[in-house]
């Protein structure tokens, strides 16, 4: 395997993740992308996107007290973030994480 800071941008595989929600009876297609970019052998920058869904809740699709026409909620979610290491190419050290996370929540 050829390692990382030989390529300095590295665009992870896009995913798609489908799911099917019995309650609502309805299926949820969710496109994923991330993206990194190797400054240095010791500094990274990445940011990533998505789509996540979930079923309601029983008690929100219950047909005697909550909606049985609710749809399933969805986000998109959206993260940048670094990585910074201070081991020097050693096993012991400090490394460095920080990411910023958004969501937007979605009701269909």
């Amino acid at each position: 395997m050829v390692p990382s800071h030989f390529y300095p941008l590295s665009l992870s595989l896009p995913n798609i993740r489908l799911d099917y929600f019995t309650l609502s009876e309805e299926s949820s297609i969710q496109p994923r992308f991330q993206v990194r970019y190797q400054v240095d052998p010791s500094l990274q920058f990445r940011g990533a996107w998505g789509k996540y869904s979930q079923a309601p809740q029983p008690e929100e699709s219950s047909k005697d007290y909550g909606n049985k026409d609710i749809r399933n909620p969805y986000a998109y979610h959206y993260v940048v973030g670094l990585k910074k290491d201070f081991r020097q190419d050693g096993t012991q050290g400090l490394e460095f994480m920080n990411n910023y996370f958004y969501k937007k929540l979605k009701f269909s």
